[in-house]
Parts: structure tokens; C-alpha cells; sequence
């Protein structure tokens, strides 16, 4: 059975012990008392006075009698059949024989007790000065022994509990923040030691996974810069024989024109794979400055409006004086991508958007082409990702666009989301944080 279920269990019962038998002592032993001899004397005369009066009356008639004994106001007095008594047989002896018996309470209160024998009686009479303070003080007493008792066993049991809590969560806030190599300290064989062991050992796994992830994409990004470089070389002889042939009869214009695309095509390809190489890894941190918004969609819509000169790009920007804090280079080729993207599936209408909500920018790209629909968005913005219904070989591209803008939004602390536009085709959004604009 698990050691801090058996170890909480036996300080419960100690602690309940402990308690029962300091109340229980306290009750044999209360703090706060009296001397019985300081109320003794006035308490037989008082006595005397109350068995004078009542003796010769019927019960009916002693609580009226009472108000008639001097010094009433100074004692409790109750009264019960003889028959009830039951007190020590030495006590009812006494009764019997003298009609009264002076005894003492456990905090030395004085009660005198008076036999009427024409009722068969029994008076008690105890003297009112400080008993029920003492009794409440008592009770106080012993109420606040039991909860300390049951304060201390509950930190004895339940602090180095909470301490080593406190250490597995610290573990864990360690793990949370990247910090795998962290080591558990609780090696104890209970369910908390085990625990912090599971956590370790998680964490190695974790941390292996994450080595051998990252070097699985090292590996790609240096197999793809390696083949994007290779791809180089030929590329340049077939340009070299292309130009020797370009006078020669037996090369048909036709051909050397599909041939010259098809250079350029896998030039564009072999450009877009290095860059989304360099962005992944090997790109220097981000140089942000101080650019007009504005400013920022005018260049990038002009510098990709060539690719559909038959379709204006509406610009819908109640910002014009919006200065944005970001890497210039980076950011405005993640908006070239958008238009650019925008312009190849769209239909015949492009519109570039920018509203402020919840305290950050949304710069949204919409188009009226097929879209995306929403089963591929996520997907969408990993590399290498085409969709057959819309993203056909024809329009070019090795689905780098997308996940070329997302690498360079997430690195500016923002995300790219996808909508349908109101216009029923694809509305991508770079969502940036209220850090980078003013």
C-alpha cells in the first residue's frame, strides 16, 4: 500500500488520539478554577436561609418563594426528585441523614445541594461569580488544544508532503521552459518519488526525440541547400548550349522557347528552396525597423502586379500613418508571397485589407478563386504543400509561398490564419502582435 497514504492515515489517528486525551485531561484538569473554600461558608448560610424558606411550602410555590430569599441573585438554583440522584452512595447517606451535602465541581465550584423531605426534593445551589466565564474559558481551552494538536499533526504530515511538491513542480515548471536536462532530486520509492522518476525519464525521451528531430532536419536542410547548389551547375551548361544553338536551324524556335522556361521555372524553384532553407536555420536574427505600412503593401503589390496585369489589386487600408516595427526584407517578401499567391488562383479580384483588433494588426490578402477548404488550411502552410483542386504545376511554384510567410510571421511573434473571403475564395491573414506597429 502506498507509504503517504499509510503515513497520513497513522498521523490522522495519532492526531485523534492525541486530541481525545488532551480534552479529556483538560476535562479532569481545567485551567481556570476557583477556590471552594472562598464561596463555602456564605454558600451554607445562603442555604441555610433557602431550606427555612421552601421547607414548609410546596413546590409549586418556590419559584414565587425565591424572590423572597436575600442574596438569590448570587446562585444558580435547580431542583429535582430525590429519586434522581445520583451522586455517590456516601453523598446520599449524608443527604439523607443531614438534609444537605456541600460538594465541589472538577474547576472548584462549590454546590450545595438541599433534601426537602416533605417534597423528596432535591435543591442545587451553586454560586454565580465567575462560573460560566471559568466554564467558557475552560471550553475555549480545551476547543484550541484539540485544533493545535490537529494543526501540528496536519504540518508534520502534510509539510514535507507540500515540500516535495513544491520540488516536482519546480521540475515540471523546468521541463515546461525547455530545460530537459534538469534531474529530479525526491528519490524516495513512494508515489511522489516515483512520480518525479517518470518525469525524468519522460524528459530524456522527449529530449532524445527533439536531438534526433533536429537532426533529421539538419540533415534535410543540408540535403536540400546541397541538391538546390547541384542543381546550379547543369543549369548553367543547358543555359550555355542553349545560347550556342540559338542561331542553328535544327533547334525549332518553339522548342528553345520550352526549353528556356523550363530553365527558368526550375531556376525560380531552385531560388525559393534556398530561401526557405535560410529562413528555417541559417537566417540572421530579425533587423527590425521602422517602415510605413502603407508604404509596405504599395512596394509589394508593385513589385509581383506583373504576374496579372488584367487584375487591379484593391487596397482597403484605413491606416494610412501606421508605422510598423518589423524586418523590412523579410516581412515585405511574406506579403509578395500573399499577392503573388493571391494573383495566380484568383478569378479576376484581389484586395488587401488591414484592421486593428484586440491590440493586434490583421493585414489580410483575399482573393475570388477556388480557396481552401478548411480540412487543408493547416496543412496548407507546410512546405512543399499543394492542393490538386487549386494549386496546379501549371501556375508554377514548389509550395514553399505560404510556409514562407508563416516562418517569417511566427518569427515576428505573430500567426497566419485562413478564411474564406467574403467573395467566396481565400482570405489569408498575417496576424502580427501590438509590438510590432504603432
Amino acid at each position: 500500500m502506498n507509504k503517504i497514504f499509510l503515513t497520513t492515515i497513522f498521523s490522522l489517528l495519532a492526531a485523534l488520539a492525541a486530541s481525545a486525551g488532551a480534552s479529556y485531561w483538560l476535562a479532569l484538569n481545567p485551567p481556570f478554577q476557583t477556590d471552594p473554600n472562598e464561596h463555602a461558608v456564605a454558600l451554607e448560610d445562603f442555604g441555610k436561609r433557602l431550606f427555612d424558606r421552601l421547607h414548609l411550602l410546596p413546590e409549586e410555590d418556590w419559584e414565587e418563594a425565591l424572590s423572597e430569599v436575600d442574596g438569590v441573585d448570587n446562585y444558580y438554583i435547580d431542583w429535582f426528585k430525590a429519586a434522581d440522584y445520583d451522586e455517590a452512595v456516601e453523598d446520599f447517606a449524608e443527604l439523607s441523614s443531614r438534609n444537605q451535602v456541600l460538594a465541589t465541581l472538577i474547576d472548584g465550584t462549590p454546590v450545595l445541594e438541599l433534601l426537602i423531605p416533605g417534597e423528596a426534593m432535591v435543591i442545587e445551589v451553586l454560586p454565580y461569580d465567575g462560573y460560566d466565564r471559568r466554564q467558557l474559558l475552560n471550553s475555549v481551552v480545551t476547543v484550541a488544544s484539540v485544533l493545535l494538536i490537529g494543526l501540528l499533526a496536519a504540518l508534520l504530515t502534510l509539510y514535507p508532503i507540500a515540500r516535495r511538491l513544491r520540488k516536482l513542480q519546480s521540475l515540471a515548471d523546468a521541463y515546461s521552459g525547455g530545460d530537459l536536462k534538469a534531474r529530479n532530486s525526491d528519490t524516495a520509492s513512494d508515489a511522489i518519488g516515483k512520480l518525479g522518476m517518470s518525469m525524468e525519464s519522460m524528459a530524456d525521451q522527449v529530449d532524445n526525440l527533439l536531438n534526433d528531430k533536429e537532426q533529421l532536419v539538419n540533415d534535410q536542410q543540408a540535403l536540400m541547400r546541397a541538391v538546390a547548389h547541384e542543381f546550379r551547375a547543369p543549369m548553367a551548361r543547358m543555359r550555355f548550349a542553349l545560347e550556342m544553338h540559338e542561331s542553328s536551324s535544327d533547334f525549332p524556335t518553339e522548342s528553345k522557347h520550352e526549353v528556356s522556361t523550363a530553365l527558368e521555372e526550375l531556376d525560380d524553384l531552385v531560388t525559393e528552396v534556398l530561401r526557405y532553407a535560410r529562413l528555417q536555420h541559417s537566417a540572421p536574427p530579425l533587423q527590425c525597423t521602422e517602415v510605413s505600412l502603407s508604404d509596405m503593401i504599395r512596394e509589394s503589390i508593385a513589385a509581383v502586379q506583373a504576374l496579372r496585369a488584367d487584375v487591379a489589386v484593391q487596397v482597403d487600408n484605413p491606416y494610412q500613418a501606421l508605422t510598423l516595427v518589423v524586418d523590412p526584407v523579410q516581412f515585405q517578401r511574406a506579403l509578395r508571397n500573399l499577392v503573388s499567391n493571391a494573383l495566380k488562383y484568383t478569378n479576376d479580384h484581389v484586395s488587401v485589407g488591414c484592421e486593428i483588433a484586440q491590440q493586434e494588426l490583421v493585414i489580410s490578402v483575399d482573393d475570388n478563386g477556388p480557396g481552401i477548404d478548411k480540412a487543408s488550411r493547416k496543412s496548407i502552410l507546410a512546405p512543399f504543400v499543394r492542393l490538386d483542386s487549386s494549386r496546379t504545376r501549371s501556375l508554377g511554384g514548389a509550395g514553399l509561398g505560404l510556409a514562407i510567410v508563416n516562418g517569417v510571421v511566427t518569427k515576428h511573434g505573430g500567426r497566419v490564419e485562413i478564411a474564406d473571403s467574403v467573395s467566396a475564395g481565400a482570405s489569408v491573414r498575417m496576424i502580427l502582435p501590438a509590438t510590432c506597429y504603432y
